[in-house]
């Protein structure tokens, strides 16, 4: 999809992040599929030493689509040119800026022009536990290293209620979030903060109360359903019905080669806000990372969309921290029942979903702009 030019927008000034800096854990290098273009394949392929290291590992570049083509990842899940120290061959043999974008410029998008802070993708663990802290921009050490290309903001941001809002207008809507979903004393539960949003968008009432709104979790039939409906499924109509059903599920990318036996699951609960108020507090700012994301706008989508595309991440986020914490249960030979959700299956989850929805893969998000109905949907899930 093509972006849309317009004309510089006004500075759109945010608070001033903290800065990034790498922490070499590997992380970003695993169980990942990283995306060239032909030019970019080209380029890999050129160099005699890249050649001989594929063909030591028996390995060649995939054909992911017509346009794309992804790095190998080895048996163990980690990409073809990570060594044993978590360090980039590609990087080690012609400097970094031979890396391909993605790995380069990893966790940040492109700039938007006028922005002052760039999106950063919770797939990257420091990004993600910093969401416990709520810390929703880093910048890196220099923003002129930061990926040279821009992005225009558009003049009108489209709601997908029948309107469109001015940058500034805009501008003063993600405050508003913010300050609800974000920087209350007591913070709401994320659907609460969802539905909030639901409501007071249509109504172009930012000031609307967010206490007014219920804050009950998702109703168990939407907790199965999201996950069935928009998850992975690496076997196809098998793994959904796995998950549907409660039953084993296997996806080697984010659980290892061996199946998970969900049995137990409706035991494992998303704790409540009174129970765990920074486990929410948490999550409702990931959902803000998500919903106040630019390059999103940029390229055609409405709030609407991106509210649903946060009402399914939230629904995939709780799903699978409820699935960590049974199996780290049943690691420890501990009785199902007692499994909890704590900040390490948190920030696990985080990751998972930024890396295979919401941050890495550009047809989940895309299939949230195109999906028919977005009100109603929204309406039913958030009901």
């Amino acid at each position: 999809m093509s972006v849309p030019q317009t004309a510089t927008p006004p500075q759109l000034t945010e608070p001033t992040p903290p800065v990034f800096t790498c922490q070499q854990c590997g992380g970003c290098c695993s169980n990942i599929t990283v995306l060239v273009n032909a030019t970019q394949k080209n380029a890999l392929l050129a160099r005699p030493w890249i050649q001989e290291h594929l063909a030591q590992h028996v390995l060649t570049l995939e054909k992911i689509d017509k346009e794309h083509w992804g790095l190998p990842l080895k048996s163990d899940g980690t990409c073809v040119f990570l060594d044993d120290a978590q360090m980039c061959l590609i990087q080690q043999h012609d400097g970094y800026d031979a890396k391909p974008p993605d790995c380069k410029y990893f966790p940040f998008s492109k700039r938007i022009t006028g922005v002052s802070t760039v999106d950063t993708s919770a797939a990257c663990q420091t990004v993600a536990g910093g969401l416990l802290a709520g810390t929703h921009h880093w910048q890196p050490d220099e923003i002129s290293t930061l990926n040279p290309t821009q992005a225009e903001l558009p003049q009108r941001i489209p709601t997908g209620y029948g309107t469109t809002l001015t940058q500034a207008t805009y501008t003063q809507w993600m405050a508003a979030i913010r300050a609800q979903w974000c920087d209350t004393p007591s913070a709401p539960s994320p659907t609460q903060a969802l539905r909030w949003l639901h409501t007071a968008l249509p109504k172009n009432n930012p000031q609307h109360p967010i206490a007014a709104i219920s804050p009950a979790p998702f109703r168990p039939f939407v907790e199965r359903l999201l996950p069935t409906l928009f998850g992975r499924a690496p076997y196809g109509i098998w793994t959904r019905y796995g998950v549907w059903c409660n039953e084993d599920i296997c996806d080697p990318r984010v659980f290892g080669k061996r199946g998970v036996s969900l049995a137990g699951l409706a035991h494992v609960a998303w704790p409540t806000p009174q129970h765990n108020p920074a486990l929410n507090q948490a999550a409702c700012h990931f959902l803000f990372t998500l919903m106040q994301r630019k390059m999103p706008i940029v390229y055609g989508h409405s709030l609407k969309s991106q509210l649903l595309l946060c009402t399914v991440a939230l629904g995939l986020v709780q799903w699978y921290a409820r699935i960590f914490a049974l199996m780290a249960a049943q690691a420890a030979r501990q009785p199902v029942n007692n499994a909890t959700v704590t900040s390490n299956e948190v920030v696990l989850a985080f990751r998972v979903v930024e890396r295979y929805y919401t941050g890495h893969q550009p047809v989940f998000p895309e299939r949230m702009r195109r999906w028919p109905l977005k009100g109603a949907t929204l309406a039913w899930l958030l009901g």
